[in-house]
């Protein structure tokens, strides 16, 4: 399944949420997998920035993932095994 995930640059706040992440799990992500902390961690800025989790949540999870070395297809794997869409995926980590 294919997740287009880089318009999250071309938006200034998305794209804070984003720096904001990586430089916070890219220490850790050296250490330990953190994929499950890095989807809160996005889930609780989105909505103090008042975005949409929904349609951002994954999308900057997956770029955080692919800069700070964290293998996304991994933790989707693992968190939404059964997952065939974004909406599977999403519910699965989120619902």
């Amino acid at each position: 399944m294919e997740i287009n995930s880089e318009y999250i640059h071309q938006d200034s706040i998305l794209k804070s949420i984003y720096v904001d992440a990586v430089n916070k799990f890219m220490s850790k992500a050296a250490n330990q997998v953190c994929f499950s902390e890095v989807c809160q961690y996005v889930y609780r800025k989105l909505v103090q920035k008042k975005q949409s989790v929904y349609e951002h949540s994954i999308m900057i999870v997956k770029e955080v993932c692919q800069k700070i070395g964290e293998d996304f297809a991994a933790g989707v794997e693992y968190n939404a095994p059964n997952a065939n869409n974004y909406r599977d995926i999403y519910f699965s980590i989120y619902g």
